[in-house]
């Protein structure tokens, strides 16, 4: 038990489950909006340009339990 203690990572599950995935765009993502991903509705934050609809987007991190999200390059 101590061993598992001092040297394997315990990570929260959603940070390996959503940080760097991609998802599509279901509704028009400005600074800030609200989606379902993977059955779960979030509020997403937007760091770059506007996501319009049926684009890619990609998370890059959780904070204050929403998604921070970047638009990804076609």
């Amino acid at each position: 038990k101590k061993y598992i203690k001092k040297n394997i990572k315990n990570e929260p599950v959603l940070v390996v489950k959503y940080i760097g995935k991609s998802f599509v765009a279901e509704v028009e993502i400005g600074p800030e909006a609200q989606q379902k991903v993977n059955g779960i509705y979030w509020t997403l934050i937007n760091e770059g340009s506007v996501i319009h609809v049926g684009e890619n987007f990609k998370v890059i991190e959780i904070k204050e339990s929403k998604l921070v999200v970047i638009g990804e390059e076609k």
